[in-house]
């Protein structure tokens, strides 16, 4: 039986924030990951992105995003937002369609991919990005 990758960046990244103009704060300084995920949002850089929408992933949407450095008052146009339209939960992980290349959210800040999206992004090199099948890197 298949189960979703769970998947996450490899590199550092500060915490952003959500403002309600819908710019991302950073909340320190610090780095910004090609891959930033954290309550309600998945940041992606514009190379994976760009992937993402060559592949024809269904249910999924992309956005501008604005990345904001309030100290320096810089905005940063390196990402775009991925509105990901499958959502799931704990007790479905078993059951879930993952036929051809999909992106899932559990829980609104944990990013899954279907094995064949993994092997795409594998086979692209994204070295950063690194997977786990299933809830195995999750405590249980």
């Amino acid at each position: 039986m298949a189960r979703p990758y769970y998947m996450h960046c490899k590199v550092e990244s500060v915490d952003l924030f959500e403002l309600s103009d819908r710019r991302f704060q950073l909340i320190r300084t610090g780095p910004i990951a090609p891959l930033v995920v954290g309550p309600g949002y998945v940041l992606a850089e514009h190379a994976l992105a760009d992937f993402l929408m060559q592949i024809s992933v269904p249910l999924l949407r992309f956005e501008p995003a604005v990345i904001w450095h309030r100290s320096a008052n810089v905005e940063h146009h390196t990402h775009k937002r991925l509105i990901i339209g499958h959502y799931f939960s704990v007790d479905q992980i078993d059951d879930l369609d993952l036929d051809g290349n999909r992106l899932l959210i559990l829980g609104d800040e944990y990013l899954f991919a279907s094995p064949s999206l993994m092997h795409s992004f594998n086979q692209a090199e994204f070295s950063y990005l690194e997977f786990s099948e299933g809830l195995s890197s999750f405590a249980t």
